[in-house]
This record gives structure tokens, sequence and C-alpha cells, in this order.
């Protein structure tokens, strides 16, 4: 089947360990004696996902699951498939994974931390270029791809990007955001996203209903009435809303 489709040699395979013998080894004969050539230049085979056992760091405080769990499972208990994804890629292919219920709720609060800085970065207020800004770009961009060449050491790349929300974030709150920085920042974040598939670059939908009650919310904060501002904190949580205020104003976040 790899032949017809691909032809009789294609750039990367991936698999589990415990396929490497012996169908791989037999894979690889059999094609050499075909075609004289190995069926892929690159094999990536890539640790299993445990339902127990493990150091207790690494399955987390609580027991890990006794029985195997499926991704429908995961989805069935309230888990998103991007905070399951996020949790699967957070670790070295080359090592196992232990279910943790503690590193999936950890995923979500990462990727909520996550989708806030971006709205935050739709959002900034307007100020001149930043001259620091390209070289912020080009360190995120540089450690990323050199990580992830690295035999796709996810790690330092995680880290590259978290490193570049923070400074952003610290650009934000000190000065705000040119639009042709907002556009870099965008781009980049983007490019990296293309390998990750873990953001929500777009600003969601903003129901006027919600905006409105966003703006009386802030009046009634700016005139101290804070009875007033709390039940319409309320009434946003209802809707699914949740709003946090920050120097550069409120900036909301959809739960559930």
């Amino acid at each position: 089947m790899a032949m017809k489709y691909l032809g009789p040699n294609y750039d990367i395979h991936t698999s589990g360990v415990e396929l490497i013998f012996p169908h791989h080894e037999n894979a690889i004969a059999i094609s050499r004696a075909v075609s004289g050539k190995a069926p892929a230049n690159y094999w990536i085979h890539n640790e299993p996902v445990m339902p127990n056992g493990g150091t207790k760091e690494e399955k987390g405080t609580e027991s890990s699951a006794e029985t195997p769990l499926t991704l429908n499972d995961l989805l069935g208990q309230g888990y998103t498939a991007r905070e399951v994804r996020y949790w699967l890629i957070g670790r070295h292919y080359r090592k196992p994974i232990y279910f943790s219920k503690k590193k999936l709720l950890s995923a979500r609060n990462t990727l909520s931390h996550l989708d806030k800085f971006i709205q935050k970065l739709h959002y900034a207020k307007s100020a001149n270029d930043n001259p620091d800004m390209d070289q912020a770009v080009y360190a995120m961009k540089h450690k990323f791809t050199e990580s992830m060449d690295d035999d796709f050491n996810i790690a330092p790349a995680l880290a590259a990007l978290f490193q570049f929300t923070s400074r952003m974030n610290q650009i934000m709150d000190q000065r705000g955001l040119s639009f042709a920085d907002r556009e870099k920042a965008m781009e980049a974040l983007s490019q990296i996203d293309s390998v990750l598939g873990i953001m929500n670059l777009e600003p969601g939908p903003v129901e006027k209903e919600v905006e409105e009650i966003i703006r009386n919310r802030e009046e009634a904060r700016k005139t101290g009435n804070w009875d007033t501002a709390d039940s319409l904190r309320k009434r946003l949580l209802e809707m699914g809303i949740e709003v946090s205020d920050t120097k550069q104003g409120t900036v909301w976040n959809r739960v559930g």
C-alpha cells in the first residue's frame, strides 16, 4: 500500500516502539528486496501513553487510571481535544506518558492563560513601534526551530513560546502595542501554531449584549458602584464569560 501511494521511498515513517521488531525490520527487508531501498528515510517511534505506572512525579499526586482510556473517554470526562493534544505534545515522543488528571488540568490552565494573552494582544492599547519587537520575535522563532530540529525537543520549544508571551505582556503593560508590532506577533504565533496546533488566534465573536454589559460594568467601577459591577460580573459568568480587570481595561474569556 505504501509503495502504491507513496512510491518505493518516502521521507518519514511514524509508529510506536512496540513495532520496531519484528514488524518494521521485516518491512525494511521486504522493501529492499523489492526496490533496493528502505521504505523510509526517517523512522520516528514514539513511546506509549500508559494507563498506570511511572514515578509519582510522572503520574501526578492522584492514582493513575487502572484501565485503558480512549480519547472519547477523556472527551466524555469534559476535557477538550485541544487540552488532550497539549497534554500529549508536552512530553518528548521518546518518553512514555502516564495518565494524570493533574497534568490534564494543568494543560487546561496553560491554554486558558494562552487564550487570555492572545485576546490581550488583539485589544492592547495603541502605541508607537517598539525597537525590541523584531529581536523578541526572532529569538522565539530561532529557539523554537532549533529545538524542534533537535529530535523534536518540545520542552525548550514551548519554553521559547512562553518566554515570548511573557515579554509581550511586559511590553503591553508598559507601553501598549503598535498595529505593525501586533501583526508581527500574530504572524510569528501563527507560524509556531502551524506546528503545535493549540492556539485560538482569531478573536472570538463579541456579542453586542456582552459588549454592552462590559461597558456598563466598567462605568459602574469608575463611579464606585461596586454592587452593580459585581452583579454584572455574575451576569457575564452566567453567560459563560469570565472577566479580568487589567491596567489596559477589561479582558474577557469564554469559560465552560
